[in-house]
């Protein structure tokens, strides 16, 4: 197992680099320093998995910290991340299971309403995708939006597609995107009223990264916040190899507007090692911005992979519950 881990954290620290790049900070837990397997430890290594996009390890790794789960807190926080992993996977029943477990420890999880949100989300959805009975989904699913909003949670949970409603757009952000999964929703800043989607797709020997931030249109055109945020990312990239600038065709093949720049990006002494993407689209009164990461040598299907997640643009239209 230690092995698996070597294999991940040498792209789990250039995600790292790349998250700080763009401004947004993504912690690693100190349990990963340890050398012997405990809950602590395997719990860590799922959520690298889970943030590279690597279903599979990411599940792993929960099943075996599972059988170790001290109850109460731990062994809820274990079953809610391993729910979200199956459905993320397809695999409904063992997940509303996983949820279902989770909810027991109502006593323990009480002070802790957001996991008890999350647990929630997941078992109405899995209920709904296994055959449940309409009015348990509906009260599991009403409970889980209370939730989210006494938090002042912009997001709104669909139990219908595990999607979260961006209530002021309506915009939706999906479980799956193209290839991606999602690995993340929330606020991109405590003060800011946007809203940041991590995703993730694993390609076997490192990942591809695409985060979604959505802006309310101000005066501001789209022009206009494309080559301000442009300027930002080339002063963090000085050096870098430009490969595209100007209009993003894919997005008006959707019918968007859009702009795009990629670059290669080198570290200091070293050749090209990292590809970035930074894509800006504008549907009515939203602007979406669309980050791409990935290795240099992966350039190309990165670009493609993001592509076809801005084809499979449905989850940008405006939906209800």
């Amino acid at each position: 197992m230690f092995a698996d881990l070597q294999r991940l954290m040498p792209v789990y620290f250039l995600h790292r680099l790349f998250g700080l790049l763009a401004g947004i900070a993504i912690s690693i837990a100190p349990a990963l320093a340890a050398e012997k397997d405990n809950w602590s430890d395997l719990m860590s290594k799922s959520e690298i998995a889970r943030d590279l996009g690597d279903l599979v390890k990411s599940q792993e790794f929960l099943d075996q910290a599972l059988k170790n789960a001290p109850p109460g807190i731990p062994a809820a926080i274990n079953n809610a991340q391993l729910a979200d992993i199956l459905i993320l996977k397809g695999q409904h029943e063992k997940a509303r299971d996983a949820a279902k477990r989770g909810l027991a420890f109502a006593d323990e999880i009480s002070p802790l309403p957001q996991l008890r949100g999350q647990l929630l989300e997941a078992f109405a959805h899995a209920l709904h995708k296994t055959g449940g009975d309409t009015a348990e989904i509906a009260r599991q699913d009403s409970s889980a939006q209370k939730i989210r909003q006494a938090r002042n949670s912009p997001l709104i949970p669909r139990y219908l597609d595990y999607g979260l409603r961006h209530a002021p757009s309506g915009f939706v952000f999906p479980a799956h995107l193209g290839k991606f999964h999602r690995t993340n929703a929330k606020r991109a800043g405590k003060n800011t009223p946007q809203v940041a989607g991590k995703y993730a797709v694993w390609l076997g020997e490192s990942a591809v990264f695409a985060t979604i931030v959505l802006y309310t249109k101000g005066e501001e055109s789209l022009r206009q916040l494309f080559d301000q945020v442009r300027a930002v990312t080339k002063h963090h990239y000085k050096g870098a190899k430009r490969l595209a600038k100007g209009e993003y065709k894919v997005a008006k093949s959707v019918g968007m507007k859009g702009l795009e720049a990629q670059w290669l990006l080198a570290e200091p002494g070293k050749k090209n090692r990292l590809w970035h993407g930074l894509y800006f689209m504008e549907r009515k009164n939203t602007i979406i911005q669309l980050r791409g990461r990935a290795l240099a040598t992966e350039a190309k299907r990165a670009a493609k992979l993001i592509d076809d997640l801005v084809r499979s643009f449905e989850w940008g239209l405006a939906s209800k519950n």
